[in-house]
């Protein structure tokens, strides 16, 4: 081989020069900051499914426990003993303390208020999810706009324990909210515990998935909503009426909680 022949072997042995290696690094780059928040959102976005599919065998826990006791829903929570909040209620029907956790929720450790039942009834409960209750709380029926699916009893003054909502006392089963999404962290940085919302900043804090919330509605099924999608012009889906509330309080602390970054939303 001549010297001209052996200088262009070498030639074409050559690496790759600086800049075609920065090119390649750049390139690599564009492309992981385009895939990664792909990849982050799919994953929260399986982790929103997981949550509905909690929901959906909670709503049919609860569906099966108004079939036994003559079409009446579950309180939210009894405080007259023995204290029983509305998982204990249902946990015969779903036998699973898991179900009860959204996978995008740790819950700080905590559980649900008077869980688990000092007779072995049911566990400790995670907090994750919540009932619509509060009817003989004052102010309750004024905030959701009317009776909520799902009465709230504590023996205040000697009250008698209010009568169970009936399915055939909702105007729409579809379109009224009985269980949501809880974030189990309060302003405070104290987790919330009671087994359901109430009409404040704090205990009507909901878990945000890519901008929707999860809902079990009185018919069983479970769904994503956007919070603000739950109270429009014409349904309110917070009362066995469908009602409207006669004050913005309720709107607004849904529009609150829509804005919530902390929160997920």
């Amino acid at each position: 081989m001549n010297a001209h022949g052996i200088f262009k072997a070498r030639k074409e042995q050559r690496g790759f020069t600086l800049i075609e290696l920065l090119v390649v690094i750049a390139i690599i780059a564009i492309l992981a900051a385009i895939l990664f928040p792909v990849f982050a959102k799919a994953r929260e976005k399986a982790r929103q499914i997981s949550c509905v599919s909690n929901l959906k065998q909670i709503g049919l826990g609860i569906m099966q426990y108004t079939q036994d006791n003559d079409e009446n829903l579950p309180y939210a929570r009894i405080d007259a003993a023995p204290v029983t909040p509305w998982q204990g209620a249902i946990y015969p029907y779903v036998k699973s303390a898991q179900l009860f956790k959204c996978p995008d929720n740790p819950g700080g450790g905590k559980n649900i208020n008077n869980t688990p039942a000092p007779n072995g009834s049911f566990p400790a409960i995670p907090i994750s999810y919540v009932a619509v209750g509060g009817d003989d709380v004052p102010n309750s029926t004024n905030f959701y706009g009317g009776k909520v699916a799902m009465g709230y009893y504590t023996p205040f003054n000697g009250n008698a324990m209010p009568a169970p909502t009936s399915l055939a006392q909702l105007v729409a089963s579809a379109t009224t909210i009985l269980i949501g999404e809880t974030r189990s962290a309060s302003n405070t940085g104290v987790p919330r515990a009671d087994p359901e919302f109430w009409d404040n900043t704090n205990d009507m804090r909901m878990q945000g998935h890519t901008g929707q919330t999860n809902f079990v509605f009185a018919d069983g099924h479970a769904k994503s909503m956007k919070p603000t999608a739950t109270l429009t012009s014409t349904v309110n889906m917070w009362n066995v009426a469908n009602t409207l509330p006669g004050n913005n309080s309720l709107a607004n602390m849904l529009a609150a909680e829509q804005a919530n970054s902390a929160d997920g939303f």
